[in-house]
């Protein structure tokens, strides 16, 4: 009996612990702190954003191209005559003015021909000159026979009008009468042959197969003269002489090169632009250009042809310019840096790179403004670390949002971040 009431006591007991235990850990929930509240969310729908300034700045350095440096006037020195080298006056190398000689050819023979022509033209003018003396004389003798058949025709005129008259008065036979009628009419058909005669010198030059005798004869001699200036092999324009290829003693013959005359004193500067740059360049009078050796020693060259027509197998635009060139520093062959841009160029309307948008292919930023943000498509040009050159959409000094424009939308309000 004894056994059974303790074994009955510790199953009670150990009931009440365990119920002891279980109100204990429920109080001790019960009593737990509580988490705190989240802050009530704002009814406001404005976004905080950052902005920044559209200002103007360098950007890249200025464009170049590559080009090629020529000489202004390139002129063949070419023979007009044939002949051997007698004298070489100017060397390869030397600069050289219009009409300068250049070499000699021999003409000795050509003046023994001009000696013989010279005398042609001097025996030609005495036979004309003499000939013009005749028919001055003949002239003279003709007129003076004119006048004294003129006076025997007037003494016959008068014995014929007095036989005519003792004719009538039966003093003379009429065989008198009619044999003076007729030595008067022979008189006067021979004074109006004379006179006819001497007409002819009046209408026609007799003396023109003489002339052109002497013309001829002179025109001869102006070729020869002519041609021997051609014996002075002379520079045809001003610059260097290049490609010297005469030899004194050889034989040269007529139309054949002996040399270039190059001026260099303003050379010529040459290159072909893209589209895109030859559109950098349309407008201007001038580009500055620089040796590759001396970038510091800037030039200028004025534009002298900008082609309008793109080259169809290049796809470009021929550009030429020249440059002065007193020093003559600069010489054909050379290769220079065009520059088709300037520094003033470089400085444009810039943008942080990360207001940029970009959406189908388009670019976009939002402008700030009175609290609210206007979504503009722009047209961005050269970039350079983190700012971008805006060509079009934006206007110096306008905000532009460069945080969180990613979730704007066009006239959405916003608030500045402080």
């Amino acid at each position: 009996m004894r056994k059974q009431g303790l074994l009955k006591r510790w199953r009670t007991g150990s009931f009440l612990l365990v119920a002891a235990m279980i109100l204990t850990t429920a109080l001790a929930g019960c009593a737990a702190p509580q988490k705190p509240l989240a802050k009530p969310v704002s009814t406001s729908d404005k976004k905080i954003v950052k902005v920044s300034k559209a200002v103007k700045q360098k950007v890249g350095n200025p464009i170049e191209q590559v080009a090629d440096i020529s000489a202004s006037v390139q002129m063949d020195v070419v023979l007009k005559a044939s002949g051997d080298v007698k004298s070489i006056l100017k060397k390869k190398g030397d600069e050289v003015k219009t009409g300068d000689v250049i070499i000699q050819l021999d003409k000795k023979d050509e003046m023994a021909t001009r000696v013989k022509t010279e005398l042609s033209v001097e025996i030609a003018e005495q036979s004309l000159k003499k000939s013009q003396v005749d028919l001055v004389n003949n002239m003279n003798d003709m007129q003076n026979n004119i006048t004294k058949a003129q006076q025997q025709i007037d003494v016959q005129t008068k014995d014929l009008n007095k036989l005519k008259n003792n004719y009538d008065a039966g003093l003379v036979d009429k065989k008198l009468v009619d044999q003076a009628q007729l030595q008067l009419d022979n008189a006067l058909k021979d004074l109006e042959s004379q006179k006819n005669k001497l007409a002819v010198y009046d209408q026609i030059d007799i003396l023109v197969p003489q002339k052109i005798q002497v013309e001829t004869a002179r025109l001869a001699l102006a070729d020869i003269d002519k041609a021997l200036d051609y014996f002075d092999v002379k520079a045809p324009a001003s610059g260097i002489l290049t490609d010297m290829t005469a030899v004194i003693g050889t034989t040269v013959s007529q139309n054949s090169k002996i040399g270039v005359i190059q001026t260099i004193d303003p050379v010529t500067i040459k290159t072909a632009l893209t589209e895109d740059y030859a559109a950098l360049v349309r407008g201007k009078t001038q580009l500055g250009f620089y040796l590759a050796d001396k970038p510091d020693q800037k030039l200028n060259a004025k534009i002298t042809y900008l082609a309008n027509i793109l080259d169809t197998q290049s796809r470009t635009y021929a550009l030429e310019l020249t440059a002065d060139n007193l020093d003559k520093s600069l010489k054909p062959g050379m290769k220079v840096e065009l520059q088709l841009t300037d520094v003033s160029q470089q400085q444009v309307l810039t943008v942080p790179t990360n207001s940029i948008i970009r959406e189908a292919g388009d670019t976009f930023v939002f402008v700030y403004a009175n609290g609210q943000v206007e979504k503009r498509k722009v047209t961005i040009g050269r970039m350079e670390d983190t700012t971008q050159e805006v060509l079009t959409g934006v206007n110096l000094d306008e905000q532009v949002v460069v945080t969180g424009q990613n979730q704007l939308k066009d006239k959405q309000q916003v608030e500045l971040a402080k």
